[in-house]
């Protein structure tokens, strides 16, 4: 017997999930890149749901960072999960292997380099910076995935602990990058003992166009990949009052609670911000 195929976004009843008009539907597919009425309500509640979250534990936050973090969990919850832990990790292991290069040498100078010499003091010190810089990335990026990232009990401290720690993640990968600049100008130092100064001078040459090219190819994604963030809110901010709520027309009708239900549920009162006693330690 032939099935009769049904397309997915036809596998819903509309009329039961949609309050939305078809001019609005097809806005919000273009504002949320998605395509079942479904996916697009279970965005929107999450949304609201976040922003509500954000505005009990950050009430200081700017109107636009509060849209930012919540549109990027709203539509891509594996941005501070499966992802950010690929990211962390990734930061983490070039650091370590950067890390037992610059340690060895730190430990045992190569031999060209004279004892007392400019050029062994100068290897020295960037071999140094970087080993620290090293440890810092390796250590801070620990202690974000240990507490930021493990920590806690429910998913929204554990949003909440992301957001309040992100910049030790910052710092982690920040370190990585400074370093990893750094790496090549120290392993060059000892090219002017080893070789002669017009050898040595031809590799300083390609070190720094090598490195324009990474201080290029790093702000050029990194500027494009902002401007397709901001695009993305752009897009969506239209459906949002003045201080980036969801506006009540295009509130689910199916969604299982209102805005102010989240803000009751998250609301923190003053004994659960500052407990007396710790029941025990993680």
């Amino acid at each position: 017997m032939n099935k009769k195929v049904v397309h997915p976004i036809h596998q819903v009843d509309e009329e039961e999930i949609c309050n939305f008009s078809p001019e609005t539907i097809k806005k919000l597919r273009r504002a949320l890149d998605v395509v079942s009425i479904e996916d697009i309500n279970s965005v929107l509640c999450k949304y609201e749901e976040i922003v509500a979250l954000i505005e009990c534990r950050f009430p200081n936050i700017s109107i636009a960072a509060k849209a930012d973090w919540a549109l990027a969990q709203a539509m891509n919850p594996a941005w501070f999960s499966d992802s950010l832990s690929t990211r962390m990790n990734n930061t983490m292991l070039v650091s370590a292997l950067l890390l037992t290069v610059c340690a060895s040498y730190f430990i045992a100078p190569p031999d060209c380099l004279e004892q007392g010499s400019m050029a062994r003091d100068v290897f020295c010190y960037i071999c140094g910076l970087c080993n620290i810089l090293f440890l810092i990335s390796i250590t801070f990026g620990v202690i974000y995935v240990e507490n930021a990232m493990s920590r806690a009990f429910g998913q929204s401290e554990r949003f909440a602990l992301l957001m309040s720690q992100y910049a030790v993640k910052n710092a982690s990968q920040t370190t990585m990058v400074i370093g990893s600049l750094l790496f090549p100008v120290m392993i060059s130092i000892p090219m002017y003992e080893n070789f002669g100064d017009i050898n040595a001078s031809i590799m300083w040459g390609f070190y720094f166009v090598g490195f324009l090219l990474m201080f290029i190819a790093n702000l050029y994604c990194t500027r494009e990949a902002a401007a397709e963030q901001l695009r993305r809110i752009n897009l969506f901010l239209p459906f949002c009052d003045k201080e980036n709520r969801l506006r009540p027309e295009y509130h689910p009708s199916n969604a299982p609670m209102t805005f102010q239900d989240w803000k009751d549920m998250y609301q923190c009162s003053n004994d659960e911000k500052n407990p007396d006693f710790v029941i025990f330690n993680n």
